[in-house]
């Protein structure tokens, strides 16, 4: 008599169901990536990322300038695999190295007050009353280039999520201009940013020739 089946290893809560998006969906995408020019590279990697229902790669970084090697780090053998750490092994290398310090986190956007705002500007063409600044209040310092690529990254990231749920919805025609117009500024940003950071690079670069 046969036994029972095997469980598969993927049950439970890790086996989810990757989301599947229509054509339509897909020839929006690669619309805009065309008219925002987009690399090549970075499309391919955009319309594999969308068929495969995964989200979208993030962003290569260049390393630091001036060719610098990283500095290889000593880690214990037995203190590297898996599995929670005993509490003699936390206190040696609390020793060792010193009790590691409180995290904080980086102030940022509150990303659900920001899924709010794009909700109300899509439902009434317009920002939602008093949140224009007042002349009183001191304008936000303006981040850094990598910390403001990757937010307009997350933001693109956001528009796509929240334009995939309204095409299940049946509402996907109502937001598509909206949301396609947002891509856009939000791509034609990320080139900007771009732009600066090559031509630092090449400043820098003659610079380090003259002398």
């Amino acid at each position: 008599m046969a036994g029972p089946p095997p469980r598969s290893i993927d049950a439970g809560i890790f086996n989810v169901a990757r989301p599947s998006y229509s054509a339509s969906t897909l020839q929006l995408v690669k619309l805009l990536m065309e008219e925002t020019r987009v690399p090549k590279q970075q499309q391919r990697l955009f319309e594999q990322s969308l068929r495969s229902g995964q989200p979208l790669p993030a962003p290569a970084r260049r390393g630091p300038r001036g060719g610098r090697r990283p500095v290889a780090l000593s880690v214990h053998k037995t203190d590297n695999g898996g599995g929670r750490r005993t509490r003699d092994t936390i206190a040696r290398l609390e020793n060792e190295h010193g009790s590691p310090p409180a995290y904080r986190p980086r102030p940022g956007r509150d990303r659900d007050a920001e899924r709010e705002r794009l909700a109300y500007v899509m439902t009434h063409g317009r920002q939602q009353p008093g949140e224009d600044m007042s002349p009183s209040e001191e304008p936000e310092r303006t981040p850094p280039q990598e910390d403001r690529f990757e937010e307009l990254w997350q933001e693109v990231e956001e528009r796509r999520q929240f334009l995939a749920e309204m095409r299940q919805l049946g509402r996907g025609e109502q937001y598509e201009p909206i949301i396609r117009g947002e891509v856009a500024r939000l791509v034609q940003e990320m080139e900007e940013l771009q732009k600066q950071e090559a031509n630092g690079d090449g400043q820098q670069s003659s610079r380090d020739g003259n002398e």
